[in-house]
């Protein structure tokens, strides 16, 4: 009985352990790293040469792209109660240009909208919204869906379309960059767990670019390099 008991009081204390190193261990794989950790000799500091305000055309601006058959860019607006979610063509001055694709009519209520890439493939549209992406084309049709499926609860937050491969670079919100076609096939998946990351461009086929920071009114933020060979990420 007094064994019994021993072992008892011995269990108790160990299962505690066992808990608190498993949730620390949890906490470190999930925690993401500082961009300033990848600051090293070679970091180069860019200033801004212009600042442009969006406050009286965008209510939320999420994301850009650049529209290569027309030559001007296209803003995702998230919203608001009096201002649908929208995607905004703005001028090379960025000037609204008086064409907008309202999303309105095909959204979910599930919907988050973050990033968005021109494909210059179907001169379309593919946007970043949560737990999946969605292709539409310049007057507001859906064209393609696609669930991210075992990825689906990383939220996609920032989208890149790679034109040499016709395929789709995906950002996750945390811990993910993933390449998948156009169906949804995932070819690839890198470890990136950057704080505050966010956009996603795609320049050619070795490097991937990454912004990541939440300084809004400051220069605490930073451009992120991927090397698509070597999944290696830097300044």
């Amino acid at each position: 009985m007094k064994i019994k008991r021993v072992i008892k009081i011995m269990f108790v204390p160990l299962i505690c352990i066992i808990v608190i190193i498993l949730a620390y261990g949890m906490k470190l794989f999930s925690n993401s790293v500082s961009p300033s950790k990848y600051v090293n000799i070679d970091t180069q500091s860019m200033k801004s040469s212009q600042i442009i305000s969006l406050d009286s055309l965008i209510k939320t601006p999420t994301g850009i792209a650049y529209d290569e058959a027309e030559g001007t860019f296209w803003l995702c607006d998230y919203g608001s109660e009096d201002k649908p979610c929208s995607i905004y063509e703005l001028s090379k001055n960025f000037c609204l240009t008086g064409k907008a694709i309202k999303l309105t009519s095909i959204m979910d209520t599930d919907w988050n909208l973050q990033g968005i890439t021109y494909d210059s493939q179907d001169d379309s549209f593919w946007i970043a919204v949560g737990n999946k992406i969605v292709e539409v084309d310049k007057n507001g049709k859906k064209l393609n869906e696609v669930v991210l499926e075992q990825f689906e609860k990383f939220k996609s937050n920032g989208i890149a379309y790679d034109k040499e491969t016709d395929s789709l670079w995906i950002l996750c919100y945390q811990k993910l960059l993933i390449n998948c076609s156009k169906n949804g096939k995932v070819q690839k998946s890198i470890k990136c767990n950057i704080s505050d990351q966010d956009h996603l461009f795609c320049v050619g086929s070795s490097s991937l670019y990454i912004s990541a920071g939440a300084d809004y009114n400051g220069d605490n933020n930073f451009i992120m390099e991927v090397e698509i060979d070597t999944n290696k990420i830097k300044t």
